[in-house]
């Protein structure tokens, strides 16, 4: 297309040899560089240039390297894409995504399926693990909601950071902790994931969020 060549002679103009493309290590690493790794793939094709995955050792990671213009493209989380454009004014949105037909998606607290808790207020005094203080739907949402019950999310309840999305799905499930925050593809994901018997339910959920803003660097 007439985009693609104009970005072949813009890059070509510029010496640029690999774009560097940055992900949130939101989920296990070698799963999430394997979604991204056929676009990746066909952009570095219609491009004539080597695109390289680049994965933030966790969201800080990520958000600090998009600031310093250490990655040239990056997917970022909302909340990570607001707090990212404080420290590099200059970031442009590019574009977003569509999942199973919609533009945003959802976020939930789940406790074990066999759990006695019915309610947030159960919640507290007890062990809750979230993502990532950067996750948007990990952590941000899930705490606001939890606000509006008058329950502070790390005043209240035993605050633990499992890193992903999966590994609080795999926590809850196990019954290490009492409940945690995760999104609704983690959900699907565990459910598919996991034959074991021990599943997890849904005790609130949150607003919708906007999926992940697909930025340049400056």
């Amino acid at each position: 297309s007439v985009l693609f060549e104009k970005g072949r002679v813009a890059l070509q103009k510029e010496g640029v040899r690999t774009i560097r493309w940055g992900l949130t290590p939101y989920m296990a690493p070698d799963e999430l560089k394997e979604n991204y790794r056929p676009i990746a793939m066909y952009v570095g094709d219609r491009l004539g240039i080597d695109v390289e995955l680049v994965m933030g050792t966790n969201y800080a990671d990520l958000e600090r390297m998009v600031v310093q213009g250490d990655v040239d493209v990056a997917v970022v989380s909302p909340y990570s894409y607001v707090r990212a454009k404080k420290g590099a004014p200059g970031l442009t949105v590019f574009a977003s995504h569509i999942a199973r037909g919609s533009p945003n998606y959802g976020a939930y607290i789940i406790v074990g399926e066999e759990s006695d808790i019915e309610r947030l207020s159960d919640l507290r005094g007890r062990q809750f693990a979230f993502v990532d203080r950067r996750s948007t739907s990990g952590f941000l949402f899930p705490s606001s909601r939890m606000l509006e019950e008058g329950i502070h999310p790390e005043q209240d309840l035993e605050a633990v950071f499992l890193g992903t999305h999966d590994k609080v799905y795999d926590a809850v499930a196990e019954g290490t902790v009492a409940g945690g925050a995760t999104y609704d593809g983690a959900l699907r994901q565990g459910r598919d994931r996991r034959r074991d018997g021990r599943g997890v339910r849904v005790v609130a959920k949150t607003p919708r969020i906007p999926h992940e803003a697909y930025v340049l660097r400056e």
